[in-house]
C-alpha cells in the first residue's frame, strides 16, 4: 500500500495517462479496424455487383458453366477472393477453387439464404483451425424480378488483421514510452508539493519536542507557501499560550494531579469547601459521616498527615484508601484539611484473586511433583533393577509430567490473553467446515466403546472468527464430554443461525453438575469432582480458557446442567464483521 503521499501524485499521474492511453487506443483500434473492413466490404460488394451484372446473361436458362468458369477466375484473379456461383435453388454452379466444391451442392449459409431471397448477405466468421478471419459476401443474380443465382464471395481478412496487430504494437510501444515520461514528470512535479510538506512535518515534530524557535522558510506565494505562514503565525501564537499555562499551572497543579481520584477540601470549621465528582460517586454525602468533624480538626491542629482505608457495605461493598493532610495559604497559615481518596476495590480483589490463583497452582503441582518425586525417590533406591516395576514407574512420571505440561501451556495462553497478547488472525471461514473437521478427529481418537458422537450443524451464515481460537474452545468442551460420558452414551454436536449470531451446542449424556456447582464452572481450576477431574489429566482450565476465547470473539457461553441427566455446553458467535473487534483482541 503506498502511504507516501510523493508516490501517490506519481501514480495518480501515471493511472490518469494509461487510462487515457488505453482509452484512445481503444478507439483508434476500432476506428482503424471498421475503416479496413469496410473498405474491404466496399471493393468486395463492388466487384460482386460488377460479377452478378455479367452472369445474368449465362445464369438465365441451362446455366452456361465454361463460360461462368472462366469469369470467375478472372475476378477472382483480380480481386484476390474466392467466389461460388450457386444457381436459383443455392447448388454450386462452379467456383474460382474448381475441385474445391462438387457441382449441385447446395450451400445452406444464412447468407446465401438471404441473397436467395433478393437481399445481400455478408458475414465474418473466425476459421477454428488457422484462427483467421473470413470475410463472406452474397449477392443474388437477378434477371428482372426474379432471383436466378447467387455469386457468393470468400476473403481472408488476415491481411487487416496483421495491420491491426502492427498499429497496436506501434501504439503500445509509444503508450510505455509516454508513461515512462510521465512518472518522470510527475515524480518532478510531486516533489516540489510534497518538499514543503515535509518540513513542515518536521517544525511539527520540533514543536511536540518543545522547540518554538525554528520558523519556516517561506519560498513561494501559492497554497503551500500560504500554508507555511499559516504554521508560522500557529508556532508563534502557541508559545505564547504555553507561556501563559506555564503561568497557571502551578494554581491547578495539586488538583489536576489528581482528577482520577476523589478530592474532598474541608476548611478549618469542619465544612466541606470542595468535592468534586469522583469522590461524590465513592462516598455521596457521607464523607462527613464516615470521617467525622472533631477527627479532622484534631489532624488539623496537630498538623500531621494520616492515611486511611476504609471498607463500604454494599452491594457491591467497596474499598477505599483515604489520604488526609492539612493545606496551607501562601502565607503558610493552616486553612483545612486536603482527602484525597482512591477506590482500591480492584485492587484488593486483584490481590485475592492472585493469592488464590497461586495457591491454586500450588496445589495443582504439588501433587504431580509429590507423585514423581516418590517414583523417583523408589527408582533410585532400587526399583529400577526390576524392569517392570521401573517401566510402570516411568509411565507414572511420564503422565504426571505431561500433566504438568499442560497445565503450563494453559496458564501460557491465559496469561496471554489476560495482558492481550495472543495473537489474532480474523478472517471469513466456513465454521460448518470446523465443526466437521474437529468432530471427526475426537471420533478418530475415541474409537468404540467410546461414546457415539452425533453432529447436527444446519446451512451456517459466512462468520469472521480467529479459526484456530475457536477450534480450541471446541476442543475443550468437546474433551469435557468425551471425558465425563461413560462408553456407550451419546454426545451431539449442533450448530444453527440464531438471534445472536451463530449457535454452537454441545450436550452429552453424562452424569451432570450439582445446580451449586454451576456458578463457578468457569472458574480457573474450579472442579466439580476434583478426584475423577485430575484422574482424567484435567487442568481445570479449559472451560475458563474457552470463556474468554468466546468473549474475545464478541460472543457469550453459557452452561446448563442437570444432576444426573447429562450437560449442555453453547456459545455464540456474532455475524459482524472481526475489523470491529481487532482492538478488543
Amino acid at each position: 500500500m503506498v502511504k507516501s503521499m510523493h508516490w501517490k501524485i506519481v501514480l495518480v499521474y501515471f493511472l490518469l495517462s494509461l487510462l487515457t492511453m488505453q482509452f484512445f487506443g481503444a478507439y483508434l483500434i476500432q476506428s482503424l479496424e471498421r475503416y479496413f473492413v469496410n473498405s474491404y466490404m466496399t471493393n468486395m460488394e463492388a466487384q460482386g455487383n460488377l460479377l452478378a451484372s455479367f452472369l445474368e446473361r449465362y445464369m438465365v436458362g441451362e446455366p452456361l458453366e465454361e463460360d461462368i468458369s472462366a469469369l470467375i477466375r478472372e475476378f477472382s484473379a483480380q480481386s484476390g477472393t474466392d467466389i461460388i456461383v450457386l444457381d436459383g435453388y443455392g447448388r454450386v454452379v462452379t467456383s474460382s477453387g474448381g475441385e474445391d466444391l462438387v457441382r449441385g451442392r447446395r450451400v445452406l449459409q444464412d447468407e446465401v439464404s438471404r441473397a436467395l431471397a433478393g437481399s445481400r448477405g455478408e458475414a465474418i466468421r473466425l476459421i477454428p483451425d488457422t484462427e483467421i478471419r473470413q470475410k463472406y459476401l452474397a449477392l443474388p443474380v437477378k434477371s428482372g424480378d426474379n432471383v436466378v443465382g447467387v455469386v457468393y464471395f470468400t476473403g481472408s481478412l488476415e491481411g487487416i488483421d496483421a495491420t491491426i496487430n502492427q498499429v497496436q504494437l506501434i501504439f503500445m510501444t509509444g503508450t510505455a514510452i509516454a508513461l515512462l515520461i510521465t512518472v518522470v514528470l510527475g515524480f518532478i512535479l510531486a516533489r516540489t508539493i510534497t518538499r514543503p510538506i515535509q518540513e513542515v512535518t518536521s517544525r511539527a515534530a520540533q514543536m511536540a519536542a518543545g522547540d518554538f524557535n525554528r520558523l519556516i522558510e517561506v519560498r513561494s506565494e501559492d497554497e503551500i507557501g500560504r500554508l507555511g505562514n499559516m504554521f508560522n503565525h500557529l508556532t508563534l501564537k502557541l508559545k505564547e499560550t504555553l507561556g501563559e499555562m506555564s503561568a497557571e499551572k502551578s494554581k491547578v497543579e495539586s488538583i489536576l494531579n489528581y482528577m482520577t481520584e476523589g478530592v474532598v477540601a474541608v476548611n478549618e470549621k469542619g465544612a466541606i469547601i470542595h468535592l468534586n465528582p469522583a469522590a461524590r460517586e465513592m462516598l455521596g454525602d457521607d464523607f462527613l459521616r464516615i470521617f467525622p468533624r472533631q477527627q479532622l480538626l484534631g489532624l488539623l491542629k496537630s498538623d500531621a498527615q494520616e492515611t486511611r482505608e476504609i471498607t463500604l457495605a454494599g452491594p457491591p461493598s467497596r474499598v477505599i484508601k483515604a489520604h488526609l493532610a492539612p493545606f496551607r495559604t501562601p502565607e503558610g497559615d493552616l486553612r483545612g484539611v486536603l482527602a484525597v481518596l482512591q477506590d482500591v476495590t480492584r485492587e484488593e480483589e486483584l490481590n485475592r484473586i492472585q493469592q488464590e490463583f497461586v495457591a491454586n497452582v500450588s496445589h495443582e503441582l504439588k501433587t504431580p511433583l509429590t507423585t514423581v518425586k516418590s517414583y523417583v525417590e523408589t527408582l533410585l533406591n532400587g526399583a529400577m533393577e526390576d524392569p517392570g516395576i521401573c517401566r510402570n514407574f516411568l509411565k507414572v512420571v511420564e503422565g504426571e509430567t505431561e500433566r504438568m505440561v499442560r497445565l503450563v501451556k494453559d496458564l501460557l495462553v491465559l496469561s496471554r490473553l489476560d495482558y492481550r497478547q495472543l495473537p489474532w488472525e480474523l478472517r471469513e471461514e466456513d465454521l460448518g467446515e470446523l465443526l466437521q473437521e474437529t468432530a471427526r478427529e475426537f471420533v478418530f481418537r475415541n474409537p468404540p466403546p467410546a461414546p457415539l458422537l452425533l453432529i447436527r450443524v444446519q446451512a451456517l451464515s459466512p462468520l469472521v472468527f480467529d479459526r484456530d481460537k475457536v477450534k480450541q474452545v471446541l476442543i475443550n468442551i468437546l474433551g469435557n464430554a468425551y471425558k465425563f460420558t461413560p462408553a456407550g452414551g451419546q454426545i451431539t454436536l449442533a450448530a444453527w443461525d440464531g438471534e445472536e449470531g451463530v449457535v454452537v451446542t454441545v450436550e452429552d449424556s453424562g452424569p451432570g453438575i450439582p445446580a451449586g456447582d454451576l456458578p463457578r464452572v468457569f472458574d480457573r481450576f474450579y472442579r466439580v469432582d476434583k478426584t475423577r477431574s485430575r484422574k482424567l489429566g484435567g487442568t481445570g482450565l479449559g472451560l475458563s480458557i474457552a470463556r474468554q476465547l468466546v468473549e474475545a470473539h464478541g460472543g457469550r457461553i453459557w452452561l446448563e446442567s442437570t444432576l444426573g441427566q447429562g450437560t449442555t455446553v453453547g456459545f455464540t458467535l456474532p455475524r459482524e464483521s472481526g475489523t470491529e473487534r481487532d482492538e478488543a483482541l
